[in-house]
């Protein structure tokens, strides 16, 4: 049975509680080339607008290793509300069953993560991050305003042979969207780089599924 609370039937779109409710999860889930999801339109729209409304100051960033021209703005996550729900137990086992698992812990030093690109100092190439120390990442897009033509998408491929991949799945970064992986040496995926002027924003989340 499904594990749900008030707050999960308050937050969450009723066709994600139904479908969770109703033990349907696979309709919204892949195992194939790996384990991942693809939600839209996940949060309540009153919640997505309360996360929305936090001030992104865009002061800190970094390189990713191997991505010459990408530069990703950082910044601590700690909306309360939003916190004490994706820490909350239902929520936890919900993420967890979308990769085929049972939950989730916080690894040691890992906090949500506001994270912004800006037009071409984005993107990111063809990686797996199995080497991460968790096994999992859960994003939460908050994009208002994307419209096809803008890139930015998140792009899951298949190896099929040595530096050879196909593309399986490409999905829009629209707003009040998540992005669920299970990360491991199958996880190939990629990130778009964005055209025009626009920031592409998310709360990254880092898990470690059990």
């Amino acid at each position: 049975m499904a594990l749900i609370d008030n707050d999960f039937i308050e937050v969450v779109s009723d066709y994600y509680v139904d479908i969770y409710y109703n033990n349907r999860i696979n309709e919204i889930s892949h195992n194939a080339p790996y384990n991942f999801a693809f939600l839209n339109d996940f949060w309540r729209p009153e919640f997505y607008e309360l996360l929305c409304e936090y001030n992104h100051s865009l002061s800190i960033s970094y390189k990713p290793d191997g991505e010459e021209n990408v530069i990703i703005y950082h910044e601590p996550y700690d909306l309360e509300p939003f916190l004490r729900f994706v820490y909350g137990q239902p929520f936890k086992v919900f993420l967890a069953s979308l990769v085929g698992l049972s939950t989730f812990i916080r690894p040691k030093e890992c906090y949500p993560q506001l994270r912004a690109t800006k037009s071409s100092a984005s993107g990111l190439s063809i990686h797996t991050d199995e080497n991460a120390p968790y096994n999992g990442i859960a994003i939460f897009h908050l994009n208002n305003c994307w419209v096809k033509g803008d890139g930015g998408e998140f792009v899951v491929w298949e190896n099929i042979s040595e530096g050879k991949y196909k593309k399986c799945y490409e999905y829009a970064p629209l707003g009040n969207s998540l992005s669920v992986l299970l990360l491991g040496k199958k996880s190939f995926h990629s990130v778009n780089t964005s055209n025009g002027d626009w920031v592409r924003k998310n709360i990254l989340m880092e898990v470690d599924f059990q």
